[in-house]
Formats: C-alpha cells, sequence, structure tokens
C-alpha cells in the first residue's frame, strides 16, 4: 500500500508491528534478559533476567518497562535498576542491536497481546531496512 505524506511525497505503508516487538527483543537479550510470551496464566508479555535474577533481585520485567528500556537514552538506566551492573559496553551493544530507534507498542491485559500504536518507525539502519521491508 502506498501513502503520502503533505509535501506529497510517497512512502510505503507496511504493517511494521513485529519488527517492533523483534527490535525490543534483541536489545533486551543484549541486557541478559530472555522474552517470555506467556508464561503464566495472569501474566502477560515480560522478560526475565538470566544472569541477574538471583544475585540483583531483578528476575522478571514487565514489557511496558522493557519497551520504556528500549526507547529511553542509555543514561536512564541507572535510574530503572540502580542495583544493576550493567557495563557501558553492554549498552551501546544493546543499542546497536536495535532494529527500530523507537518502538511504539503496548501490552494490553485486557486482550492479552501486543498492540502496535503506531506504524511509523525510523530503522537504524539501511540494512535492516531493506531487510524488513522485503527489499532484499
Amino acid at each position: 500500500m502506498i501513502g503520502y505524506d503533505k509535501e506529497g511525497n510517497e512512502y510505503k505503508i507496511v504493517d511494521t508491528k513485529q519488527c517492533q516487538i523483534n527490535s525490543v527483543i534483541a536489545f533486551m537479550k543484549i541486557l541478559g534478559f530472555n522474552y517470555t510470551p506467556n508464561e503464566f496464566i495472569h501474566e502477560g508479555a515480560s522478560f526475565y533476567s538470566v544472569r541477574h535474577g538471583f544475585r540483583y533481585g531483578v528476575g522478571r520485567i514487565s514489557f511496558a518497562t522493557a519497551v520504556y528500556l528500549h526507547n529511553t537514552n542509555p543514561k536512564a538506566y541507572n535510574h530503572i535498576f540502580p542495583q544493576e551492573k550493567i557495563s557501558v559496553a553492554e549498552l551501546y551493544s544493546a543499542q546497536k542491536a536495535k532494529i527500530v530507534e523507537v518502538a511504539k507498542l503496548q501490552y494490553s491485559r485486557k486482550n492479552k497481546k501486543i498492540t502496535c500504536q503506531n506504524y511509523m518507525v525510523t530503522f537504524t539502519s539501511i540494512e535492516n531496512q531493506a531487510l524488513y521491508l522485503g527489499e532484499i
């Protein structure tokens, strides 16, 4: 599907929900968290720590927190996890692992689904854009 902006420039309209989810998952994996879509009946999508859980007390974080971490400045991470020992190298590696700059996702407890609030994304690289838009 093709769309046009205010200036009349043509752009491609694509469903980027899965691309945004993959970006958050890749980002969190570098920080040591794995994705669990629905591990428990009453809990929704979340991330659990594979290396920080017992040592630092951060065993599980919500999907909303993961999206916030993905979208925020790396300097804010210490405010969220002050006890967590995440190195600067890990933070930069996690930033490089992102597929899109900002993920516009929200987990709906009512529907038990991840919803996309906005499909307009800015890719972090030309390669990611070509891969996810099917141009390769």
